[in-house]
């Protein structure tokens, strides 16, 4: 049996996107714009400072070893020195090594000390319902120090850099398959912090999994969205009253239980919309409903599409 993270992580369907290296020799400042999709930097060699994009956003100082996850694809800025006027991304120059198969290197040359990154874009099979983009916080700090990543971290690094070196047929995958594990370390590595209930930086169904009631409904509803679940027949199952978990699950989540249920529902509808051959009403079907209308009219309360409407607009992308 799979916990709720794990079913919510994996229901993300990570993909690789774009890896490259940067070789930056202070001093330098660099800004990414935001995308859809998530974003991670690892310091290869050096030490820089991380921070989103605005004036009063806090900056997190980095280490040989450290990695940055952006998992919604924030703008944001990496540089040596948090004084120091930022320059696009775009702007840099990028060389590739002639004759080899290495990826893309953007470059600062300058007399000062040098930082290397490791740097990846990944996206995910996503819907505007799933609720881990609106859950994680948008920056995530793994240290390399720390007791637990220095367990793997290191190995894990130096197997993405002799990944992309190499070129090797079937390199892409193992790298995605990477990317995929730092996301859900990251994301766990901000559950086990102490007092991870209270800690601001935690929303929505991350905070949930803090309690132990609320997440096990929510492995619950993960696990078997087709099943007619109610707030009392959740509360049935992990052992608590029905306003008990009613309030305690609306606390932590920001919503009640059967919305929760209608979202998760609505998100594994719009990806076998987009992905699969089925009938609405086999859609429909596979996340518990038995009228196609009464499945059409929640789909579209909370996509603000009619089913057929979405599938339609995915097909024209």
């Amino acid at each position: 049996m799979t916990d709720p993270l794990s079913d919510v992580l994996g229901s993300l369907r990570l993909s690789g996107s774009l890896f490259s290296r940067a070789e930056l020799d202070n001093p330098w400042s660099v800004s990414t714009r935001g995308r859809e999709g998530g974003i991670f930097h690892a310091v290869v060699r050096g030490r820089c400072w991380a921070r989103l994009a605005g004036e009063n956003e806090p900056a997190i100082a980095l280490e040989r070893g450290d990695i940055v996850v952006l998992p919604g694809g924030h703008p944001h800025v990496m540089c040596d020195d948090l004084r120091r006027p930022p320059v696009p991304i775009t702007s840099l120059p990028t060389r590739r090594d002639a004759g080899t198969r290495s990826v893309p290197t953007l470059e600062i040359r300058g007399a000062g000390p040098r930082t290397s990154l490791l740097c990846g874009r990944f996206d995910f099979e996503r819907s505007d319902v799933h609720p881990v983009l609106s859950g994680l916080p948008p920056l995530l700090h793994l240290r390399g120090s720390d007791e637990d990543a220095s367990a793997w971290l290191p190995a894990m690094l130096q197997l993405m850099v002799e990944e992309l070196e190499s070129g090797r047929p079937g390199s892409e995958l193992v790298i995605t398959r990477l990317a995929d594990v730092l996301v859900t370390k990251a994301a766990r590595a901000v559950l086990e912090r102490p007092r991870a209930e209270n800690s601001p930086e935690l929303r929505g169904w991350l905070r949930g999994l803090t309690d132990p009631h609320v997440g096990q409904a929510l492995g619950l509803v993960h696990r078997d969205p087709r099943r007619p679940w109610t707030a009392a027949t959740l509360a049935a199952e992990v052992g608590l009253s029905r306003s008990g978990l009613f309030d305690r699950f609306s606390e932590l989540v920001g919503e009640p239980p059967t919305r929760y249920l209608t979202r998760w529902r609505m998100h594994i509808a719009s990806v076998a919309l987009r992905t699969e051959q089925l009938s609405v009403s086999e859609v429909a079907d596979r996340v518990g409903y038995t009228s196609e209308s009464a499945f059409s009219k929640a789909f579209k309360r909370i996509t603000g599409s009619s089913p057929g409407a979405y599938r339609r607009a995915c097909t024209m992308h």
